[in-house]
């Protein structure tokens, strides 16, 4: 006669023996993946993990290599829903949106303190906080220490808001040389280290936004971004590349992002004029596409203004919302497809 209890039992450990071989399989051939994607840089993609147990296994590749549980964010820029709205109302409206955060303005005028409750209550990160324009290069001392202090204070100004970044770049409309361009770079790099001492104090990071040449001279390619961060050498000091601005100044943008991966933490998109994705000529998909394939991290901040035709405050912020909400929902249909 069959003992069924035997046979129950023996079949309970047959199926967990079998369990665990395969959970082993699984765990040796991912090592064995890590192991040849090292040996061999050809092969060094990120590395996309879909079985349950696999991920469950390995939960840091998941998290470091764009697997399935990586949580992008997105954002938008305060500052391109005009003046004329108060920053709860434009936090209102870009919760309505659906980011997950926002780039601020550096208006140390306004207490950081109560703009982070208002954050807060609409559930919408501090990205980043960019800067009223300021010449970190002039060659007017004064006005370079002036500078320099702005920035000084903003580092601040962002801890209290909550910010773990702010955004530097060159003054905005300045399109020529002070008065000697190695002069110029010098002071450039000078004014960077200095704001880069007090970011490291406070633990801050700080992205350089390359911009384009009718908005400043200087820095206004990814290679020329890289020298700075080189040059500069702080652990703190990373790049913002903005898809509007490289559509002017990169002859290849994939390539300029493919040539930051390791030093950008913050892409600006728009459609090449500065209107929503689609709306343009640039081809942003592939920019998008390229972000996933280097395992870039950071958040997508869109940064769109709408056309000059739209005098009117109100069909100016009408508009703006329209593309930040179709321009939304585009990426998201892009990074799930990818």
């Amino acid at each position: 006669m069959v003992d069924r209890k035997v046979c129950k039992s023996s079949y309970t450990l047959f199926n967990y023996k079998i369990g665990q071989s395969f959970y082993q399989l699984t765990h040796h051939m991912l090592m064995l993946t890590i192991l040849i994607r090292a040996a061999i840089p050809a092969l060094n993609t990120p590395v996309f993990i879909q079985n349950h147990i696999a991920a469950d296994a390995f939960p840091e590749l998941n998290k470091s290599n764009g697997g399935t549980q990586m949580k992008r964010d997105y954002g938008l820029s305060l500052w391109t829903f005009g003046d004329n709205i108060s920053f709860e109302a434009k936090c209102k409206i870009a919760a309505d949106i659906g980011v997950d955060g926002v780039e601020i303005q550096g208006d140390m005028t306004q207490d950081p303190i109560r703009l982070r409750k208002i954050l807060q209550d609409h559930k919408l990160k501090a990205l980043s906080v960019t800067p009223i324009d300021a010449d970190i290069s002039s060659n007017d001392t004064a006005k370079r220490s002036e500078a320099v202090q702005y920035f000084l204070d903003m580092l601040d100004w962002a801890k209290a808001l909550g910010s773990e970044r702010i955004c530097l770049h060159g003054k905005v409309g300045k399109t020529q040389v002070s008065d000697d361009y190695q002069l110029d770079w010098d002071r450039l790099v000078d004014s960077a280290k200095k704001i880069m001492e007090k970011a490291e104090q406070l633990d801050i990071e700080v992205v350089f936004e390359v911009l384009n040449r009718y908005e400043s001279y200087q820095v206004t390619t990814a290679k020329e971004a890289v020298k700075l961060v080189e040059t500069v050498s702080s652990p703190n000091l990373f790049l913002l590349l903005d898809a509007y601005h490289m559509n002017i100044e990169e002859q290849n943008p994939v390539q300029a992002l493919r040539s930051t991966a390791d030093k950008l933490r913050v892409y600006h998109i728009a459609d090449s004029n500065r209107q929503a994705i689609g709306d343009g000529h640039a081809n942003l998909q592939e920019q998008v596409n390229t972000l996933c394939e280097i395992g870039y991290q950071g958040p997508i901040v869109m940064e769109m203004t709408a056309s000059d035709s739209n005098h009117e405050e109100q069909d100016y912020l009408d508009s703006v919302t329209s593309y930040y909400k179709r321009s939304l929902r585009t990426l998201k249909t892009w990074e799930s497809d990818f």
